[in-house]
């Protein structure tokens, strides 16, 4: 559970603010799935396990090398015990889209571009590339489709 929610303290007109926690549940299904354990969860072998409403996110364990570093950051991100430092569900999404769909040469090319403007471009790019490519799908689907019919 969040750690906003867990140490909220309840009383009469008191209102929860669960628009984060979500995003913190995210980054811990996240953090198991790369990691194979959760942080949060004790297991059997396990001595200890982190407290959701008292851990420091320097207590997290390291994520696995192999795991993509956008998504690392994001994955921690979400694990932020401050709701007002995760990153946002739009950011999330658009990380994990081009995460999935831009090239890894591309991914290193736009990570090792230090200035902002050029980094912009090239993101930029890839979404025209990828949008063009999406139309020119549709495009071809929608004709091949037509041309069905008519036969």
């Amino acid at each position: 559970m969040a750690p906003e929610i867990i140490g909220a303290q309840s009383g009469p007109f008191v209102r929860l603010d669960y628009s984060s926690s979500d995003l913190w549940a995210v980054g811990a299904i996240a953090y198991e799935l790369f990691n194979g354990l959760n942080p949060f969860y004790p297991y059997p072998q396990r001595t200890q396990c982190l407290q959701s409403n008292s851990y420091d996110e320097l207590q997290l364990p390291e994520p696995p090398i192999d795991m993509p570093p956008l998504i690392r950051a994001l994955v921690l991100s979400f694990l932020s015990r401050n709701p007002n430092k995760r990153t946002q569900v739009t950011t999330g999404v658009n990380v994990c889209h081009i995460c999935l769909h831009m090239s890894p040469s591309l991914i290193r090319k736009v990570l090792a571009t230090n200035c902002h403007i050029k980094r912009s471009k090239l993101v930029f790019q890839w979404i025209k590339t990828l949008t063009m490519t999406t139309l020119s799908k549709r495009r071809t689907q929608f004709n091949s489709r037509e041309l069905s019919q008519i036969e």
